[in-house]
């Protein structure tokens, strides 16, 4: 009897960005361009990888095609934003410009309640 091969951890966890992406679409009304995926695709990939902290990045985009491709670069990531804006000042100005800082909250843990 053959046995199926057993998934991976990176093949379970692109499932899971896939349906973060997934679910992100059908709730703007299930239509999205390829740029819009890939740049959800990132950021959920972000949110699992650096939960809770200020990252850093630099966004590099391609076309294929009719497709948009994305390729994000992380520069740093650190639970302050002082952290990051000392990385970031050592820059030279150009490419200080291109470099992008969010806050990606865990997507485990519990859910904010704002007033």
């Amino acid at each position: 009897m053959d046995k199926a091969p057993l998934k991976s951890s990176s093949d379970s966890r692109n499932g899971k960005l896939e349906l973060m992406v997934q679910r992100a679409v059908a709730w703007l009304g299930g239509k999205a361009p390829s740029f819009t995926r890939e740049a959800l695709r990132e950021d959920f990939r972000l949110q699992c990888d650096y939960p809770d902290q200020f990252v850093a990045f630099v966004d590099h985009w391609r076309k294929q095609g009719r497709q948009h491709r994305l390729k994000r670069t992380v520069l740093a990531s650190a639970p302050t934003m002082w952290e990051i804006n000392e990385l970031v000042d050592a820059l030279p100005p150009a490419q200080q410009r291109k470099v992008k800082v969010e806050f990606f909250e865990d997507p485990n843990g519990p859910i904010p309640m704002r007033s």
